[in-house]
């Protein structure tokens, strides 16, 4: 949030579970690819949040406090959050690497 704050990005928290099909095509095709991921590091200060629930038996108490705060349900989720404006814009699920790949760059507009 801090760097947020100091160069003006929003930050894109990513809640990803390595068990869900979804969030591993999130991550192999847009946080880990090269490319994708020099455009999302663009737009965004991006932060990836792993569920650990089937590992661990639970998450910890800052997950769950961000996953309630921004309404999370589904898997993958990803919340664009601006602290200056404190607006936000979230989704949940896998809609291919296009389609969140703009999604990221009209929300991180939008929450400005």
């Amino acid at each position: 949030m801090r760097q947020s704050r100091a160069n003006g990005k929003p930050v894109l928290i990513a809640f990803h579970a390595d068990w869900n099909e979804g969030s591993e095509e999130l991550r192999r095709q847009v946080l880990d690819d090269v490319a994708a991921g020099l455009t999302v590091r663009a737009t965004v200060i991006p932060v990836l949040l792993v569920d650990r629930t089937q590992e661990d038996g639970a998450n910890g108490a800052e997950w769950l406090r961000l996953q309630k705060r921004f309404g999370v349900s589904r898997l993958p989720a990803l919340v664009v959050y601006s602290p200056g404006s404190t607006r936000v814009q979230r989704q949940q699920g896998w809609h291919g690497a296009a389609v969140t790949l703009q999604w990221i760059g009209d929300a991180a507009a939008a929450v400005k």
